[in-house]
């Protein structure tokens, strides 16, 4: 594959195995009793050692490829991570910083939502007294105007009154 995309490889891929038998058989090139199973066209393995592949024996506590091929305990897991390259936890704390954001997402949302409520009551507030204040301004001017007329009635009168004295004063 390295060839195909034009780089060279200079040294064999090394291939940790935990699987000492397997290993032993790859590396033996004769067959036995136990082995007559496999048939030759599998050995193809045998091919590639030292030239392309080198084998290597693993304890399997050691064998990080395990955090993505079986179900461990969470300490062989973190051990395992850390053994590909991994930093333990760093997915965890991230789902955590997201949720953390999320959350205080919903808190601005829930603070702004409670700042419109204010508002509305405010201008509910503001509404009601500009309404009682046209109320009293009505009421006020109905009393100017009834009082008003009243005021005028009563002005005419007295001119009315003044006026027949006047005329009782020329008469007499």
């Amino acid at each position: 594959l390295l060839e195909e995309l034009g780089v060279g490889q200079e040294k064999p891929t090394v291939v940790f195995c935990d699987n000492e038998s397997a290993v032993k058989l790859a590396k033996n090139a004769c067959l036995h009793g136990l082995t007559k199973h496999i048939r030759p066209k599998w050995h193809w393995v045998r091919r590639l050692l030292d030239k392309e592949v080198r084998l290597e024996i693993v304890k399997t506590h050691q064998q990080a490829a395990d955090i993505f091929t079986k179900r461990l305990a969470e300490a062989d897991h973190w051990k395992g991570m850390k053994l590909a390259g991994m930093k333990k936890g760093r997915a965890r704390e991230r789902e955590r910083e997201r949720e953390s954001e999320r959350e205080r997402e919903r808190e601005r949302e829930r603070e702004r939502e409670r700042e419109r409520e204010r508002e509305r009551k405010r201008e509910r507030e503001r509404e009601q007294e500009n309404r009682r204040m046209r109320e009293w301004e009505n009421g006020r001017m109905r009393e100017c105007a009834e009082g008003g007329a009243a005021e005028d009635e009563e002005e005419e009168e007295e001119d009315e009154e003044d006026e027949e004295d006047e005329e009782e004063e020329e008469e007499e």
